[in-house]
């Protein structure tokens, strides 16, 4: 594993990070840039989406489905993707085929097609898509989540493909004004690759693909810049939100402020909700084998760049509403609190967390995931290499002073979908506020 930094020019820089490998006969390679935060008008959220979308549906000189026929002949994968933060490719084929399957990838970057018809495919799909998310309980108690979290306004709360209003505000002139946005004043590229294939080469072939693209964008260069500084979040007053779904269940989703990636502490929310969730965590022991409160349930740390949230989930019969929902923010309030984890529990979840590492680091696209993303957020391409050592450097007594001094005056914010008359914890419950 190893690195190659060069540069387009006296703003840009280039990152090429490797690690070859003849084990398989593949290559995962991932192509990554961002610069301070990308921003998206209100009115088109999810906008770097559809451009993600948009962008890998062939090229000026190949409609779509000859361009998918050439990646299926080859068995090769190609996508396009986007955060509130992130804007990258993603590429995966056998090592004969990764000159072809790079050629196509470059093809579509340098010259998009952008087409009419394509647009109305893309656009049609996405709406369908949303509107079946209108009955189903995970997007609802996301979309109320992310704005109790952050504020309705902020786009850390907005869905990753935006909403029905926004796919129709969208036009092609907006996805085609974008893509020369997200390229024009950028001053990272990470190119991550792992597999079988050449790397002097591919520096080359990179660095040459870059200064076209950047060339490209140059040409049509917007007044306005779209890479901002991470806005403040504003979360409201309230703290509990809830929308009806005509089931016989109810979905309870907890949530609180946390750590970003870059934070050298964000691994022990890990540790924290692999202690709650799992087979032997405290929440599946106690809410569903002792006292059969849930359908399903589970915690997790979401560390994004320039914030995060821990939260907890909880799927039940609605007349177990209250019971449930005591016994989730219980366990949560204890967690940080009151009961602290003991070296037992951080023992089997360090386990738990290593086993899973492991098994993910078996596949070249995880590793090239993980060094692409940890070098473009600048903790360093090798940052995923010494998971192990930060994981068992956590001890029980750090952990606990950790949960304790982070979530001391952190307020929950509670979001649940069910039928109308359900039970609803009231804005002051005092299982809400005040954590420690």
């Amino acid at each position: 594993m190893y690195q190659i930094i060069t540069s387009l020019n006296d703003k840009i820089s280039v990152h090429f990070d490797f690690k070859v490998s003849t084990r398989l006969p593949i290559v995962s390679t991932w192509l990554l840039w961002r610069k301070d935060h990308i921003a998206q008008p209100y009115a088109l959220r999810g906008l770097s989406a559809l451009t993600a979308e948009m962008v890998t549906q062939g090229s000026a000189h190949k409609p779509y489905a000859k361009f998918m026929e050439e990646l299926e002949v080859m068995s090769s994968s190609l996508s396009a993707f986007a955060t509130h933060d992130v804007f990258g490719f993603r590429m995966e084929c056998l090592s004969e085929n990764f000159k072809h399957t790079w050629s196509l990838l470059t093809e579509c970057a340098l010259h998009p097609r952008f087409a009419t018809e394509d647009w109305n495919r893309v656009q049609r799909d996405t709406l369908e898509a949303l509107h079946l998310q209108k009955d189903q309980p995970h997007p609802k108690l996301s979309r109320m989540s992310g704005d109790l979290l952050f504020g309705p306004q902020h786009p850390y709360a907005w869905p990753t493909m935006g909403d029905e209003e926004s796919v129709k505000n969208m036009t092609l002139e907006d996805i085609k004004s974008h893509w020369q946005d997200l390229i024009q004043n950028c001053e990272k590229f990470v190119f991550s690759a792992v597999g079988d294939f050449d790397p002097d080469s591919f520096v080359v072939s990179g660095t040459d693909f870059l200064k076209s693209l950047n060339q490209n964008a140059q040409k049509n260069k917007q007044k306005t810049p779209l890479y901002t500084v991470f806005p403040t979040p504003h979360p409201p007053q309230d703290n509990v939100r809830f929308q009806v779904l005509q089931r016989n269940q109810t979905h309870i989703r907890l949530d609180v402020l946390s750590l970003p990636i870059t934070h050298p502490d964000h691994l022990a929310l890990s540790l924290a909700a692999r202690i709650l969730s799992g087979s032997g965590g405290r929440l599946y022991l106690d809410l569903r084998e002792e006292k059969s409160l849930a359908y399903s349930l589970t915690a997790w740390q979401n560390s994004l760049l320039n914030s995060g949230f821990f939260s907890a989930y909880i799927a039940t019969s609605f007349e177990k509403t209250q019971e449930a929902f005591e016994g989730l923010a219980g366990h949560m309030r204890r967690l940080f609190s009151s009961h602290p984890p003991t070296q037992d529990e951080v023992s089997q979840a360090q386990k738990s967390l290593a086993g899973s590492c492991a098994i993910e680091h078996q596949h070249y696209g995880y590793q090239a995931k993980q060094m692409g993303l940890y070098d473009i957020y600048g903790l360093g391409y090798d940052h995923f290499s010494t998971f192990l050592e930060r994981l068992y450097a956590i001890d029980h007594k750090r952990l606990s002073v950790f949960l304790q001094s982070t979530f001391e005056k952190s307020r929950i914010s509670v979001s649940l979908v069910g039928p109308e008359n359900i039970w609803r914890p009231a804005q002051d419950n005092p299982l809400l506020n005040g954590l420690a």
